[in-house]
Order: structure tokens, then C-alpha cells, then sequence
């Protein structure tokens, strides 16, 4: 069932709609790590200051209070405005362009959008990938094949197989070099992606998750940032890639001929 038109007043309702989306993962990605419970009222990190509710207005608060606590004046990481910020941009981009085939299809693209984000800070900034995380995106899936319209990506025995596939890849990975080279998390949400975007897509996120995070090593090291055995969050470049698949799948695909990439490795 092909959408209806949506006007400027519904944009507007999507994009607010992403915003709050956004508040609330910023709650997720500080507690989850701390171990800290969803639920109760946010506190400034600085002096414990009980946030008061007109200092939690997605976007507007920051601005106005420049930044900073409105009780010790210490700054607020600036990631709280950017997390916000692209949550209302990617729920206007998953309604305009994932889900042109229906609001179902939108709702899914921006729910792994934003398990995506979650993963990608915290492994940024902690080396690790929750488990919970992983599995609401895993659960996710499952539900919205079982119950959504499967215009998407339809679960099958292509994608259950890719998704162990990759699981034991890196599992293997992980167990030769005892955790030094990769964490479990990553052979876990490698599963979670093959499971969601099947084979070519599986493959063609982990292969461009690996050729960035290579990127990024050499242009660290090159500035003198980073050194050989410098840890880099290849989590988070999986989230990243995996994020611009959602968009541009096809087009990667097709400028990327990863079944011949993959038959002449094997020779």
C-alpha cells in the first residue's frame, strides 16, 4: 500500500517526533554503559542538579542555556545537541525515503537508525556493545517481519544463514586473538546486521565497515593521534555503514561487484 502524501505540518510532526526520539537516546547511551536504570529523573553529571523539565526541550534548551548546567555552569557535551539533531534528520529522511512503500516500512528504517546510533556512540566511547541493544534490534526485525508488511528486508534462510556466517567470522577472530583484535559484541551485531540485510547487504556493510575503520587508523597515525596498536570501535564503523546502507544500498551495490570481489579472494 503506497503512502499518502505528506504535508508540511506532518514533516514538522516527524521531525519533533525524531527530536524526543533523540532525548530519549541520549537517556540510553549515558545510563546503559553505567549500568543505570531507563526510568527517573536526569541529573547534571557536574553537581548532581535535578534537571528541570523546560532544560530537557530537545535542541532549545542547549541553546538557550549556551551549553551549560543551568545550577554549576559546567559545560554539556555537545553530543546531547548533535544526537538530537540527527535523530529529527533521520526520521524526516526514513519517512520521505525509506518509506515511500508505506509508514511501516519508515517506522522500521528509523527504529534500526536509531539501535544504530546507540551502538555507534557508545562503542565510541566505551568499547563495548550492549547486549540489550543488539537484541531490541534482533526482536525488532523479527517483529516487523512477522507483522509488517515485509516490504523491507524479508527475514530468510539467505539472511539466518548470513547472520551465522558472520557470527562465527568473527567469533573465530575473537577467540585467536583473545579479545585483543575485536570484541564478542562485534561478531554479535555482525549477526544482527547480516540477519537484517541478508548476504550482499551483510557483506557489503562489514566490507566497507572494515575499509573505513582502515581509513581512519592511517589518517590517526598519520597525524601522530594514534599508534599501531591503537583500539579503534569497529562497531561503530559497522553502525555507520550499515546506517548508509539503509539509503544507499542499491547504489553501493551496483558500483561495488562484491560477488566477484568474493569469488577472486577465494582464489
Amino acid at each position: 500500500m503506497q503512502r499518502c502524501p505528506l504535508s508540511v505540518m506532518d514533516y514538522l510532526f516527524v521531525f519533533l517526533f525524531g527530536l524526543v526520539a533523540g532525548s530519549f537516546i541520549n537517556v540510553v547511551i549515558y545510563r546503559l554503559p553505567r549500568s543505570r536504570g531507563l526510568t527517573g529523573r536526569s541529573a547534571c553529571p557536574g553537581c548532581a542538579w535535578s534537571i528541570v523539565w523546560y532544560d530537557l526541550i530537545p535542541l532549545m534548551s542547549f541553546l538557550l542555556l549556551r551549553g551549560r548546567c543551568r545550577a554549576c555552569r559546567q559545560p554539556i557535551s555537545w553530543q546531547y545537541f548533535v544526537v538530537e539533531l540527527y535523530s529529527g534528520l533521520a526520521a524526516l529522511a526514513s519517512f520521505e525515503w525509506l518509506g515511500r512503500s508505506g509508514l511501516a516500512d519508515a517506522a522500521f528504517g528509523f527504529f534500526l537508525l536509531m539501535i544504530f546510533l546507540i551502538l555507534l556512540v557508545i562503542d565510541l566511547k566505551h568499547f563495548i556493545l550492549p547486549n540489550s541493544v543488539i537484541g531490541a534490534g534482533v526482536f525488532g526485525a523479527v517483529l516487523y517481519v512477522f507483522f509488517g508488511p515485509g516490504n523491507f528486508y524479508p527475514l530468510t534462510y539467505q539472511n539466518i544463514l548470513t547472520a551465522l556466517g558472520l557470527f562465527i567470522f568473527f567469533f573465530l577472530f575473537w577467540v585467536v586473538s583473545r579479545g585483543t583484535w575485536l570484541g564478542l559484541g562485534d561478531a554479535k551485531l555482525a549477526a544482527m546486521i547480516g540477519l537484517v540485510f541478508g548476504p550482499l547487504g551483510g557483506i557489503a556493510i562489514i566490507y566497507l565497515a572494515i575499509i573505513l575503520g582502515a581509513i581512519v587508523g592511517i589518517a590517526l597515525m598519520a597525524f601522530k593521534r594514534a599508534g599501531p596498536k591503537t583500539r579503534l570501535p569497529l562497531g561503530s564503523f559497522m553502525c555507520l555503514t550499515a546506517s548508509l546502507y539503509l539509503f544507499f544500498g542499491y547504489a553501493i551495490i551496483q558500483r561495488v561487484d562484491f560477488v566477484n570481489l568474493i569469488l577472486r579472494i577465494g582464489k
